[in-house]
């Protein structure tokens, strides 16, 4: 089963829309265009005033007041903050400046002077220039309670982004849009999305596909959506998992483990979750403890990681499986040792990583790792490739 989730392009900064079968659309921003004609008679305007506008302002038509208000007001509704056009600078032109200001973290007063009209015309000038920072800044995989409601936020930003969709495919998997919040300068998004599922759910997918009017799709991501009490792990694993999940970004010294390495990462947190690890510095050090506490299956891709395991304090390989790549695969919980290719013949073990989530037709795993580029938690993607050479498998 396959839903689209639509975001109407409409003039209001937050919205509660109902499920559509078929379809939602996410709120594009309020912002108009102006052409570039227009941007340059609002400039012309502009060098001819000469006062500050503020609410109650005086205008006429010859000191050009008039003329200026009504080019101020131009660039607030073109910016994302629409208010009428009419000349007069009153209580809603002065609180969507007052918005903007706040918004570009500038002096906030009420008032358009020389350095708000600047940064409303670069701002106006951004919203009609080409697509440019598409970010979408949303986790890889969601973990959901079969049976029962949950809500997703989605975070997107950049410039050119015109409307957006979110494609919901899963037996068992429906989803309804709560609300919107979108900042029209530079363009951020929030969007909460209620997830249900019935009680059978095991697993689906969302994917957020975000489109310019002009240029079409400008952006899309794959979110894997997983029942947690149908995984391939119980309860204990999953906590790894998520404990670690609210962590991305930060370096593992920064949040309390022994050091930021990733066995530490992962030891530490399995300690606190009631797997009873040793704390670990390297994948081979984590994968003995595993073991001899008799906690689960290695399965080895290569020859030389039971020759290291035994240097490092494996009392018996009796849980430790010769298997092969293509004859194996990963499951949700599952931790992944890593070889690098620049390591090999200097180090038998690399790096380690939690899986989250793998497609068996890419061969592309999704995964959890601590000490990533900049020592941070990160998720990432993964080929299920030579420089995976082994998998811990916990016993639940």
């Amino acid at each position: 089963m396959k839903t689209t989730l639509k975001i109407h392009k409409i003039c209001t900064l937050f919205l509660s829309i109902v499920f559509l079968v078929g379809a939602i659309s996410l709120p594009a921003s309020a912002a108009t265009k102006l052409s570039v004609s227009e941007q340059k008679q609002i400039e012309a305007v502009w060098d001819r005033h000469e006062y500050v506008l503020a609410e109650n302002f005086w205008a006429n038509d010859s000191n050009s007041g008039i003329a200026a208000v009504k080019a101020a007001q131009k660039l607030l509704t073109a910016a994302g903050y629409p208010v009428n056009v009419d000349g007069i600078f009153g209580p809603m032109t002065r609180k969507a400046t007052e918005q903007f200001q706040k918004d570009q973290k500038l002096t906030v007063d009420g008032k358009i002077g020389e350095k708000t009209f600047t940064r409303l015309m670069q701002v106006v000038k951004s919203n009609d220039s080409s697509v440019k920072d598409i970010r979408i800044n949303t986790q890889n995989t969601i973990s959901i309670v079969s049976g029962k409601s949950s809500t997703v936020t989605l975070k997107f930003s950049g410039v050119g982004i015109d409307r957006a969709s979110v494609d919901i495919s899963g037996n068992g998997l429906k989803g309804t849009v709560k609300n919107m919040q979108w900042k029209p300068y530079p363009q951020e998004c929030t969007a909460t999305i209620i997830l249900t599922t019935t009680k059978s759910f095991q697993s689906g997918h969302l994917q957020l596909n975000l489109f310019n009017n002009s240029v079409g799709n400008i952006g899309s991501k794959r979110i894997s959506v997983i029942a947690t009490n149908t995984s391939s792990y119980g309860n204990k694993m999953e906590k790894v998992i998520q404990e670690i999940n609210q962590n991305i970004g930060k370096s593992g010294a920064a949040i309390g483990y022994h050091q930021d390495y990733c066995s530490f990462i992962l030891s530490d947190t399995m300690k606190r979750n009631g797997i009873p690890v040793a704390s670990s510095p390297t994948p081979c050090d984590l994968v003995v403890s595993a073991l001899n506490s008799q906690l689960g299956t290695y399965y080895s891709f290569r020859e030389n990681n039971v020759k290291s395991l035994k240097e490092n304090g494996l009392r018996s390989t009796k849980a430790v499986a010769t298997s092969s790549r293509s004859n194996f695969t990963p499951k949700r919980g599952d931790i992944l040792c890593f070889l690098w290719k620049d390591d090999v013949g200097i180090y038998n073990w690399s790096h380690a990583g939690i899986v989250l989530d793998y497609d068996s037709k890419s061969k592309q795993i999704k995964t959890l790792e601590g000490n990533t580029s900049g020592g941070i938690v990160a998720q990432k993607t993964r080929s299920f490739d030579s420089q995976v050479v082994g998998i811990l498998r916990i016993n639940q």
